[in-house]
């Protein structure tokens, strides 16, 4: 849903969606309208163990392909990342910008 805040003018967006944002900035949508359940997250790190993928369960405030900065909210470590959250969101960012360049 997206609401209009007039005290400055500017649309903002309120759509929260619940992902997995890998440490080298990829993400995995997990849904928009209710928190994972632990036995989801316990087959999300399962899965990710597999891989060799580490990152953490977040928010992030909007699509990737909306207008604007992306913010992530963490909720929860997942398989013990070993770098910075910001780290990972800043190759999001990258990617991201890459991808509006084409």
């Amino acid at each position: 849903m997206t609401h209009f805040d007039l005290s400055e003018g500017m649309t903002v967006n309120n759509d929260p969606r619940w992902v997995i944002l890998f440490e080298d900035g990829r993400y995995s949508l997990m849904g928009r309208h209710s928190s994972p359940t632990e036995e989801e997250l316990s087959a999300i790190e399962a899965s990710m163990a597999s891989a060799g993928l580490k990152g953490w369960l977040a928010t992030m405030d909007r699509s990737e392909y909306a207008p604007g900065a992306v913010r992530f909210v963490i909720h929860r470590e997942m398989r013990d990342p070993a770098i910075p959250f910001e780290d990972a969101v800043k190759a999001f960012e990258a990617a991201r910008s890459q991808r509006e360049k084409h």
